[in-house]
């Protein structure tokens, strides 16, 4: 009669199957966080494309978050990131607000809301434009309530954020202006301009896309009084809302052709 033996692991080998299963396991990990970060330079390789059809009726505000494109549409309350090809990578939804211009400060939001404010009964009931602080999930922090210089109709459009004040523009006419708030007191300090649009700021100079020539838009670079520095002034053949500056590129967002271009 044949005994049967029960074949045992030794400790020492139990130890090593351990080791190389979580160290395949790290491998793996590894391999899956590099695959990820190379699909997303794939989707912000902006550096290729001149135009990028977006997806919505509506778009109007622009901004890069650092790696990725973002634009508005005022008619569906949303902001959308986007890949070079147009793809929405992103939504964040805001219940009536009409969000117009935006920019990213800090890992936040700040973004104007161009509707008198009648929805929101923490702010106002009056006809003010409202711009909101958010998370970067949408969910509001704070706001600051901008008065109108047409109770009838506030068109607040461009803003962004420069040594830690908001700058914003409103295109009314000749009653059209710059603003200046400081984000810790929240005093505004107006500067009449005319027919002024989006902003943006490159290497600690504001750019505002300039609508007071009868036949064509202007990007232009202001100086440290904000006026126009025109010598520098860029000519572009179509309207544009809104504009952003990176890569050593300006990108602007043309609404009636529903088209980001890139202005070389």
């Amino acid at each position: 009669m044949t005994q049967s033996r029960t074949s045992k692991t030794h400790p020492n080998c139990k130890n090593m199957i351990i080791k190389k299963c979580n160290l395949l396991a790290l491998i793996i990990l590894f391999s899956l966080i590099i695959s990820c970060e190379k699909s997303d330079e794939k989707d912000n390789d902006y550096d290729n494309e001149s135009v990028i059809d977006l997806p919505t009726d509506s778009p109007r505000g622009l901004a890069y978050d650092g790696n990725y494109l973002w634009y508005s549409d005022d008619s569906l309350d949303c902001l959308y990131k986007i890949s070079e090809k147009g793809d929405i990578l992103k939504t964040i939804s805001l219940s009536n607000s009409d969000i117009t211009g935006f920019e990213f400060y800090n890992n936040h939001i700040w973004c104007i809301n161009d509707t008198t404010v009648f929805y929101d009964t923490t702010i106002s009931h009056y006809p003010f434009s409202c711009i909101y602080e958010l998370s970067m999930e949408g969910d509001k922090l704070d706001s600051v309530l901008i008065a109108s210089v047409n109770p009838q109709k506030p068109e607040f459009l461009g803003l962004t954020v420069f040594n830690s004040n908001l700058y914003g523009t409103t295109n009314q006419g000749y009653s059209s202006h710059i603003y200046k708030i400081d984000l810790n007191s929240k005093e505004k300090l107006f500067l009449q301009y005319q027919y002024p649009s989006g902003l943006t700021v490159h290497n600690d100079t504001i750019y505002v896309i300039d609508k007071s020539q009868a036949n064509m838009d202007r990007i232009v670079p202001l100086d440290n009084d904000y006026n126009l520095i025109e010598i520098k002034a860029i000519e572009i053949n179509f309207q544009a809302t809104d504009l952003a500056y990176f890569n050593n590129h300006i990108w602007v967002c043309v609404s009636q052709e529903k088209k980001l271009k890139k202005i070389k």
